[in-house]
């Protein structure tokens, strides 16, 4: 029996390995949206980088989203961003968004 990897699992895996493995990921959710044509969702990642690390580890993942190429079976991942929050005295957050289109139509 084959299983797939959900969606969000898959983005997240490759989050890690893009900030090659410094980052953590600290929340995740999910909004599903349909229109005439597509379903698809769009995912919010924090990732949070912590020690004397964490600026250049931020910038690692900022620099990489542009050319992120995630495969997700059965859906497309049409467009990435990501976001810095303000700093706080231990760590930096790195907010990602990434929408999706599923397979099928709506």
């Amino acid at each position: 029996m084959t299983t797939t990897t959900p969606a969000p699992v898959r983005i997240a895996q490759a989050l890690h390995e893009a900030t090659r493995h410094t980052g953590r990921l600290v929340s995740h959710s999910e909004t599903q949206w349909a229109s005439a044509t597509f379903t698809g969702s769009q995912d919010t990642f924090t990732i949070r980088f912590d020690g004397e690390f964490a600026r250049s580890g931020a910038a690692l993942l900022c620099d990489q989203i542009e050319a992120a190429d995630i495969e997700v079976p059965g859906g497309l991942v049409v467009e990435m961003t990501a976001k810095v929050c303000p700093y706080a005295h231990d760590h930096i957050d790195v907010v990602v968004t990434a929408l999706m289109l599923s397979g099928g139509y709506a």
